[in-house]
């Protein structure tokens, strides 16, 4: 089979069911990476409510929209790298890495010029941003690439897992601030 005839069953492969699956997988590391850094790395930023943040009750009961939005931002990444012809792991999170950098470089910019935030935790959103980005790309690259969707989960889930098991032991031994409802 020729290089090309490949390539375009690899493409017949990717239907609509695989595309949604690929996108979980990556919306699985998006929230455990969100999580990591915002209940974890960046928790202390957000206990004391301000001119810009809700009291920390309300902006617990609002999460769902900010995991709504990293949903948008996973299918995004998905369409890119198949619009872009994105395939494998380290492509992916070649391509990932530049977008995230990229993506929270200029939302940090954006929002220090806008809103009176430390710049320590502008900082950590880019970072956050970066590295949801790349690691997400990888996922969306090797899916792509017709990688097992087992695998895909089985990277997700240990992410998410982990990030979990860090946080608690981060609330656990007060490098984290456990927010209280």
């Amino acid at each position: 089979m020729s290089a090309s005839a490949i390539s375009q069953d690899i493409e017949r492969r990717l239907h609509p069911g695989r595309m949604a699956a690929i996108a979980v997988a990556m919306c699985i590391v998006f929230f455990g990476l969100d999580f990591f850094f915002n209940a974890g790395l960046l928790s202390r930023n957000y206990v004391r409510p301000g001119p810009v943040f809700l009291a920390p009750a309300l902006m617990f009961r609002r999460i769902s929209f900010g995991y709504g939005s990293l949903v948008l931002l996973a299918a995004l990444l998905l369409w890119l790298e198949w619009r872009s012809n994105i395939r494998g792991a380290r492509a992916g999170a070649g391509f990932g890495t530049v977008f995230g950098l990229a993506f929270g470089a200029s939302l940090s910019l954006g929002f220090y010029s806008m809103f009176p935030l430390g710049e320590g935790l502008l900082v950590g959103w880019a970072t956050c941003l970066w590295a949801e980005f790349t690691v997400a790309g990888a996922l969306g690259g090797a899916g792509l690439a017709q990688c097992k969707l087992t695998r895909l989960y089985a990277a997700a889930a240990a992410i998410l897992i982990g990030s979990f098991a860090v946080v608690v032991v981060m609330q656990s031994t007060g490098l984290a601030v456990a927010t209280q409802r």
